[in-house]
């Protein structure tokens, strides 16, 4: 029954029936949309419940991830900061091992060249005692 009903008159003005049946079939029809505006009012309110249950997971999470997240940071900067350290302290171990080879490369070509002038001296006092006792045997052998 919708807007504009015409009802049925009687002696004394609408009949009541008439009546009675349109106001009951609008409580009927509003009972009726009550009762789905509840039924979907209960529904919003379990999905709302639903969707703010997952949106505390989700924040949870989150936090959880941004923690996570920090504390792989500061784990990759320390793991930088060791690696550059142990790259300073590499560099440092080549240069010292660098200079100790360099002083004793000085030290043993000082010593091959002593050694050098050394046989070379030695090679010159075998020759003039070689050409001493020529020039002996020389004369003995004149003589």
């Amino acid at each position: 029954m919708g807007k504009g009903k015409i009802f049925k008159t009687g002696l004394f003005g609408f009949r009541k029936k008439s009546v009675l049946a349109y106001v009951d079939s609008l409580a009927k029809n509003y009972s009726d949309e009550l009762a789905a505006k509840e039924e979907e009012l209960t529904r919003l309110r379990a999905e709302n419940k639903q969707l703010s249950e997952q949106n505390a997971e989700y924040a949870k999470q989150v936090g959880s991830m941004q923690s996570e997240r920090e504390y792989i940071a500061n784990a990759i900067i320390l793991a930088e900061q060791e690696a550059q350290r142990l790259l300073e302290d590499a560099r440092k171990d080549v240069d010292v091992r660098r200079a100790e080879l360099e002083k004793s490369l000085e030290e043993d070509t000082a010593r091959a060249k002593q050694a050098r002038a050394e046989l070379t001296a030695m090679h010159e006092k075998a020759r003039s005692i070689v050409k001493e006792y020529e020039d002996k045997l020389a004369e003995l052998a004149a003589e």
